[in-house]
């Protein structure tokens, strides 16, 4: 799929301050890259230079994860080139930003953590990699004969030796975003969940959430979220998505189950107040009050007989008293309970040392190091239980993809792991 038509914030959360990316670490191709950057004519001379330098080093991370998830990220060059120079926004960002964006790009994708065989989510290959570094060179060799000769002099006295210089950024950082943390997430923005409805609801058929009572709950609300309205400026796919949701909750109820009747308790984007002071308004809705009222899953019940799940709304259903309840949610076996008795001594707070921050492709690979020799393959989420930094999305992707590590890379991880055990 194209992620480039996806609502940027499921990719990318800019950071706020440009003292978030590792500028100060010594020896760093950010701090080294941040050093060149200031000393160019375009910042120097700029009383906007702070704004300037962190939406170059924002958009130049935006578009390192559009490029790890593509599996043909040359074809997305253009796109890629239209992000930094903010949609060809005016002469500096055409001329200026856009070719030091571009260096930005072009230093981490030459770095060491580019160079796996297979990075991240769909794996930007070597072959791409260097097919998509040389089209990036390619493209600003001739800007002096196009008339741009400076910005051509800002790109080519950005590019850094990445042999000298390395990068003190981790794969977490080019990681995409957990989608499930986002759709929940009281600042989450409704325009872009409108936007990106088709991208989430796919993700709910492919099981996003843990139960299919949860999924119902999240689709039920953005149901209310379209039939009434809440955010205006819906377009005329409304009606088409809003037929989707329906379908979707169709045959999820339908969908026989096992699962026990889980907590309701998470919150989206329609449990906040959506007013101007939370939500910025698109530039073409006009403004509207709304007097939202809340939507209310009264019962979460299941049919003994057939297992479908009811969700009712009805405080009167005279159905309600014939179904038994059932609470809570089917318990994970304990993380511990997966450690091989001959595991050495020492054994759990070495993973817990490793594991500590970790979420997403790096805990995973921490994982599969560790099963078979001192644990056996635990379910996904005792893991995600016991190792609370662990994202449960991009954690479960990680686990669920058979190539995305290499048994180098395994092995170096394992003698890592042993090494702190001899040490204890």
């Amino acid at each position: 799929m194209d992620y480039i038509d996806l609502p940027p914030s499921f990719i990318y959360k800019a950071k706020t301050d440009i003292s978030d990316f590792p500028i100060s670490v010594d020896q760093s191709l950010e701090r080294e890259f941040f050093n060149l950057l200031k000393r160019r004519p375009f910042i120097h001379e700029s009383e906007d230079a702070p704004q300037y330098v962190l939406a170059i080093y924002n958009n130049a991370c935006y578009i390192c994860r559009l490029i790890v998830l593509e599996k043909n990220p040359t074809l997305y060059l253009k796109k890629y080139m239209k992000i930094a120079s903010d949609n060809h926004k005016d002469i500096l960002w055409g001329n200026h930003m856009l070719p030091a964006t571009m260096a930005l790009v072009y230093n981490w994708i030459r770095t060491e953590l580019f160079k796996s065989a297979q990075s991240f989510y769909s794996g930007i290959h070597e072959e791409e990699r260097k097919e998509f570094i040389e089209d990036v060179l390619n493209t600003f060799q001739d800007w002096d004969l196009k008339g741009a000769s400076i910005g051509k002099e800002d790109f080519y006295g950005l590019i850094i030796d990445t042999n000298l210089h390395k990068t003190h950024m981790g794969d977490c950082d080019f990681d995409m975003r957990d989608i499930k943390e986002i759709i929940e997430s009281p600042d989450a923005y409704p325009i872009d969940i409108v936007k990106g409805i088709d991208y989430i609801l796919d993700l709910i058929s492919d099981g996003l959430y843990d139960t299919k009572a949860e999924s119902i709950c999240y689709l039920l609300r953005m149901q209310y979220f379209y039939e009434n309205n809440i955010y205006v400026g819906l377009d005329h796919n409304s009606n088409r998505a809003l037929m989707k949701i329906k379908e979707l909750i169709k045959q999820l109820e339908a969908k026989p189950s096992k699962e026990e009747k889980p907590e309701l308790s998470f919150l989206t984007p329609l449990d906040y107040a959506q007013t101007d002071d939370t939500y910025p308004q698109d530039s073409q809705m006009g403004e509207k009050d709304i007097e939202k009222e809340k939507i209310e899953i009264a019962d979460s019940n299941y049919d003994e007989e057939t297992e479908t799940l009811y969700l009712n709304n009805n405080s009167n259903n005279t159905n309600k008293g014939s179904k038994k309840k059932r609470t809570g949610r089917p318990k994970a076996k304990p993380f511990e309970e997966y450690i091989k008795k001959d595991a050495p001594e020492g054994f759990m707070h070495v993973l817990v040392e490793m594991m500590e921050g970790k979420k997403g492709k790096d805990a995973a690979l921490i994982i599969k190091a560790c099963t078979g020799y001192w644990i056996d393959s635990p379910e996904n989420k005792s893991v995600v239980d016991r190792f609370p930094s662990v994202k449960s999305t991009s954690y479960n992707n990680a686990m669920g993809n058979p190539t995305l590590f290499s048994s180098e890379q395994i092995d170096n991880v394992r003698k890592e792991f042993e090494l702190k055990l001899k040490r204890k």
